[in-house]
């Protein structure tokens, strides 16, 4: 697996991730709970690993980078989706820690198999 990263586009990856997690962060009534910042950093962490997926990274064939990329897409508008969900109809942490963290080990256990299979 050949693994390029563009530093440029990876870098507006994580801006872009930056301002969707202060949506979130302004978005929310209760902004000094340790719940609040656990949330708005999983938010960070998780549209940052999936957009520089999207934008940011090349692998060594076309075919295996358009599915990469599509896959990351796909996975950051469910997660982006189910985190608008969750923060407007419920705020259970718990809940929102395991639909993320399942969601994000998905996302890399489809990242990793595409880029194994080499076609």
């Amino acid at each position: 697996m050949n693994l390029k990263i563009n530093f440029v586009t990876s870098l507006i990856a994580v801006a872009i991730s930056a301002l969707i997690a202060y949506g979130f962060y302004s978005y929310c009534f209760d902004s000094h709970s340790i719940h609040h910042t656990i949330i708005v950093s999983s938010i960070f962490f998780y549209s940052s690993i999936t957009l520089i997926g999207t934008i940011g990274a090349n692998f060594e064939t076309s075919r295996i980078t358009t599915v990469i990329r599509t896959v990351s897409i796909t996975f950051f508008l469910v997660g982006l989706i189910a985190t608008f969900f969750l923060n407007v109809f419920t705020f259970s942490l718990p809940l929102f820690i395991i639909i993320m963290g399942i969601l994000f080990l998905i996302f890399l256990l489809v990242i990793y198999s595409v880029s194994k299979s080499g076609q």
